[in-house]
């Protein structure tokens, strides 16, 4: 075999080993025909492309396999995620049964509670309903018996020459007015808490009518040696009720002179307003309160320490005033820095009253 037959054989060998895969086989071998080396040549570059090939294709196989797995992988995830959806969706949806459930459980517990609670605001409306016409009649009862006595008393004692006897007639005279006196007030305070109570609205100058009261009290400041002193000036037209006004500010000006305190005793009072409301003050520099005393100080039969044993006290005066300025739709409050460190009791008021809303 010459060479040449030696090199065409090694050039079947290559092709039929790249044919069957071997794409790493070349022909190494040089031929004297360059022909045959150029075949040669191209075989060699052919079996260097096919192999290019064939490891890009291993390659992208194994990137399709991995992402395959990974797909595969992430469809697992998604199956398991899916599961614990479902899972969760359906005790979602077992809870969300309860809870509808609560819900109608609540609701006609609600329904329960506002039926009790209307029932329940029923029976103490009625009872305070009764209370009030309990107290009122009992007013009139104790009155009627009252006013002979108080009237008969004086006769009495002219009557009677034993100055013993006409000393107890003194002590019953006294305790008979004293009763009187804590009626009238409690059938005013009765009197002030029923919403059917309308107040007879009129237009009045409060300072002329606050100076009118004052005048009545002249004596007793001169005596007790209080210096008053009022800021209003000119005149305050205010739409209030003049009977409860008056009886307002006499009990609020009585108890400012009650309380002024026992050296260089002052009362100022004084005023401020916007264009809704006019407010009042009443300052002493008296027996002060604490603060626990400006929570309870408009309570019904509330006494400060000083006059608990007061018997001329019924704890009644503050709580009128506060009806009263309630009925007239103001407000009401005291001020103190403490105790003997003065008290100031503001009234807020507005200039112009409308209809109260009647509520049976």
């Amino acid at each position: 075999m010459d060479g040449h037959e030696q090199y065409l054989e090694n050039l079947l060998d290559t092709i039929q080993s790249i044919a069957s895969g071997d794409f790493s086989s070349r022909i190494h071998d040089q031929c004297s025909d360059e022909i045959l080396n150029v075949i040669g040549l191209g075989i060699n570059m052919l079996g260097e492309e096919i192999e290019k090939i064939f490891v890009n294709q291993q390659k992208i196989q194994d990137e399709i396999k991995e992402k395959n797995d990974l797909l595969i992988q992430s469809e697992e995830e998604i199956n398991s995620m899916n599961e614990e959806l479902r899972l969760s969706n359906e005790e979602l949806i077992s809870k969300n049964d309860e809870l509808v459930q609560s819900q109608k459980d609540l609701a006609d517990l609600n329904r329960t509670l506002e039926d009790k609670v209307e029932e329940r605001t029923e029976k103490i409306e009625r009872l305070l309903h009764q209370k009030d016409e309990f107290i009122i009649q009992l007013g009139h009862d104790l009155k009627s018996p009252l006013s002979p006595i108080i009237t008969l008393m004086p006769i009495i004692k002219k009557k009677i020459d034993d100055p013993n006897l006409s000393e107890i007639l003194d002590v019953v005279n006294t305790s008979v007015n004293r009763l009187k006196v804590l009626m009238d007030k409690l059938l005013k305070l009765v009197m002030l808490n029923a919403p059917s109570t309308n107040l007879s609205i009129e237009t009045i100058d409060i300072v002329s009518e606050i100076q009118s009261i004052l005048t009545i009290h002249q004596t007793t400041l001169h005596e007790k040696e209080i210096h008053f002193e009022n800021r209003l000036k000119g005149e305050l037209l205010c739409d209030v009720d003049k009977v409860y006004f008056g009886e307002l500010i006499e009990n609020l000006i009585s108890n400012a002179i009650k309380y002024a305190g026992f050296k260089e005793r002052r009362i100022v009072l004084d005023y401020s307003y916007d264009d809704q409301y006019i407010t009042l003050s009443f300052s002493d520099n008296g027996i002060g309160l604490s603060e626990n005393q400006m929570k309870q100080i408009f309570d019904d039969f509330f006494k400060v320490d000083g006059s608990r044993h007061d018997l001329n006290s019924h704890g009644l005066g503050l709580s009128i005033c506060k009806r009263i300025v309630e009925k007239h739709h103001g407000k009401i409050w005291a001020e103190s820095s403490g105790i003997n460190k003065g008290t100031t009791f503001f009234i807020s008021l507005p200039w112009k009253q409308t209809p109260l809303i009647q509520e049976f």
